[in-house]
């Protein structure tokens, strides 16, 4: 614990008394990338980013996290990135409407737009994943599916790396 002053509180005053769930967090590029539901009448999903360097909040995208018809809800899901590489692509895995969907970003989590997005639907749960693209360019994760049972745990592999042109035609 860092015991030399006061740490900064990522939820809105109005979400103290509500269930929240940080559901991945990831620096990058020299911001932090939090993403997380309050489940607040109605739940709100933010994307919230800090700027490392001056620890000032610099973005909060809510009540959705979205991209042109596909945004994210739910208290799962996670964030990768090659964050080794400046100005790399950020991606964001989470739930929409049933469906494993994938947002993406090439400013830094200023604007996003779909990418990706799974035919069957799902009720998931546990939405997982490593934070880093694997060596030949995948975001890879995973998720329970608790609409079976038993419920039945999936992998998840994103091809990385395509345009934001080419993303939109596969949505």
């Amino acid at each position: 614990a860092d015991q030399h002053g006061p740490a900064d509180r990522i939820t809105l005053d109005d979400e103290y008394d509500v269930h929240t769930w940080l559901s991945s967090f990831l620096a990058k590029d020299g911001k932090l990338h939090f993403l997380y539901e309050a489940q607040s009448q109605p739940p709100r999903e933010h994307y919230v980013r800090y700027d490392v360097t001056t620890a000032k909040r610099e973005l909060d995208l809510y009540p959705e996290v979205k991209g042109q018809r596909m945004s994210l809800l739910g208290l799962d899901g996670f964030f990768a990135a090659r964050s080794s590489v400046p100005g790399s692509t950020l991606y964001c895995v989470g739930n929409w409407q049933g469906r494993i969907a994938c947002l993406a970003s090439d400013d830094n989590g200023t604007t996003w737009y779909d990418y990706a997005v799974s035919q069957q639907t799902f009720n998931p749960y546990a939405i997982g994943g490593c934070r880093e693209l694997t060596d030949d360019g995948h975001v890879i994760g995973s998720f329970t599916d608790q609409a079976v049972t038993p419920p039945r745990v999936y992998f998840i592999r994103i091809q990385a790396g395509l345009s934001s042109a080419a993303a939109a035609g596969r949505g």
